[in-house]
C-alpha cells in the first residue's frame, strides 16, 4: 500500500469500474482494483485497518459455508484458519472502503475435512452431473452467497472471484444469468476496461501478490 500511494496509484470500487465501463464516468489516474479471497479473520484485523490508515478501497470474497468459523471448519472438530464474521463484514463494508463479494457459498470445500467423495473443490460441475443439475446446484450456492451477503451488508452483491481461478462456459453462463456484472479468475494480467463494452468484466485477470513478491515484481505489475 506504501508502493502504491508513493507511486501515485488511486484504488478503486468495482462500482466506479462499473460506471466507467458502463456510464463513462472517469476512473481516477494510475487506478488499481485490490481484491482479497476466502474471507479470512486477517482481511479484517490486519488488511482493514491498513486501508482505513491509507485511505484505500478494497474488495473482499467470502465463502460463504466458513463465515465466522474461527477455531473449526464448518461443523467439523477439523481446525481452521479464522474467517471473519458477517458483523465485521458489515463493519468493513459500512466504512466505505470495502466490498464484500462472493467466493461461491460452498463451492470451495477442503476436500480432506469433507465427508464422503462428492467435494466440490471449486465451481466446476462434476463429471457425472448434468448441465440441468450443475445449473439447479450453482444457481443455489451463488443465491444462498447472494443472500447471506447481502442482508449483512446491506450493498448489491454482484460479483463473483473463482475459487481456485476455475472456470468454463456453462459456469461463466449461469453466473451472467442471474446477475452477476463481473467475474474474477487468477490468471496473471492486467484487467483490460473498455467503455461501454461490458464483456470485459468478465474473466477478468488479476496478479496473484504472494509474501515472497518482491517490490520490484508488484511494481512491474502495476506499472
Amino acid at each position: 500500500m506504501q508502493l502504491l500511494k508513493d507511486g501515485g496509484y488511486h484504488t478503486v470500487s468495482f462500482d466506479q469500474i462499473f460506471d466507467f465501463v458502463e456510464k463513462g464516468t472517469p476512473l481516477p489516474e494510475k487506478p488499481v482494483c485490490l481484491t482479497f479471497d476466502d474471507g479470512y479473520l486477517s482481511n479484517y484485523e490486519i488488511a482493514y485497518p491498513l486501508l482505513k490508515e491509507y485511505g484505500m478501497k478494497a474488495t473482499f470474497f467470502a465463502i460463504g459455508a466458513t463465515v465466522g468459523n474461527t477455531e473449526h471448519y464448518k461443523d467439523t472438530e477439523f481446525p481452521i484458519t479464522p474467517h471473519y464474521s458477517y458483523e465485521q463484514a458489515k463493519e468493513m463494508s459500512d466504512s466505505g472502503l470495502v466490498s464484500i463479494q462472493s467466493h461461491t457459498f460452498d463451492m470451495h470445500q477442503w476436500a480432506p475435512y469433507e465427508p464422503g467423495d462428492r467435494v466440490r473443490n471449486n465451481i466446476l460441475r462434476w463429471k457425472d452431473e448434468t448441465e440441468e443439475e450443475y445449473t439447479e446446484a450453482l444457481t443455489a450456492d451463488f443465491s444462498k452467497s447472494r443472500e447471506e451477503l447481502e442482508a449483512a451488508t446491506g450493498k448489491p452483491v454482484n460479483v463473483l472471484a473463482y475459487p481456485g481461478g476455475q472456470f468454463d462456459a456453462l459456469s461463466e453462463s449461469v453466473l451472467r444469468s442471474l446477475g452477476v456484472k463481473a467475474t474474477l479468475t487468477i490468471q496473471p494480467g492486467k484487467a483490460k476496461l473498455t467503455e461501454g463494452e461490458p464483456e470485459c468484466l468478465y474473466l477478468m485477470n488479476r496478479f496473484y501478490v504472494q509474501p515472497d513478491t518482491t517490490e520490484e515484481a508488484f511494481l512491474e505489475w502495476i506499472s
